[in-house]
């Protein structure tokens, strides 16, 4: 497993440049190395990353000039974060959508589990307290409302 987990991430590296791949995105990652592995030997080779990353080229140089601009590259990741944000709310959706009907009823709506009340609720009384809500440990980049200021 530990392998595994090595090879994800450094392959991740290499194919997106970026740093290591979260725990999480293993599955999605591995997915995408089943693209890459275009002789399926179950390894990556430096030629399968080349020519992946030259195909990301071609799909990143919008105007085909051989290429690449800044305005090319940014519109290209704003392209892939809306992508993975819509998967992401898709995912998130699906799970709540208790019966599959693509539509979520009250229940279904309600009965979500919440993250943020349960780290609040410190003494796991149900109430969360003004204490509590003081006491709250700090998480950089997590909200605690809602964007409506409600939580």
């Amino acid at each position: 497993m530990k392998s595994v987990l090595v090879m994800v991430t450094l392959t991740g590296i290499f194919l997106t440049g970026n740093a290591p791949v979260m725990a999480e995105d293993a599955g999605r990652l591995s997915e995408r190395l089943q693209s890459v592995d275009t002789n399926a030997d179950q390894m990556i080779s430096r030629d399968e990353i080349n020519t992946y990353r030259m195909t990301k080229f071609s799909e990143i140089d919008i105007d085909a000039d051989g290429l690449l601009s800044a305005d090319e590259v940014s519109e290209y990741r704003e392209r892939m974060r809306t992508q993975r944000r819509a998967a992401r709310r898709a995912r998130h959706f699906a799970a709540r959508d208790l019966d599959s009907d693509g539509m979520l009823n009250p229940e279904e709506f309600v009965s979500g589990r919440m993250r943020w009340f349960e780290r609040l609720d410190a003494d796991g009384d149900g109430s969360i307290s003004a204490q509590e809500i003081e006491n709250a440990p700090s998480h950089p980049g997590r909200r605690l409302w809602s964007r409506g200021g409600n939580p």
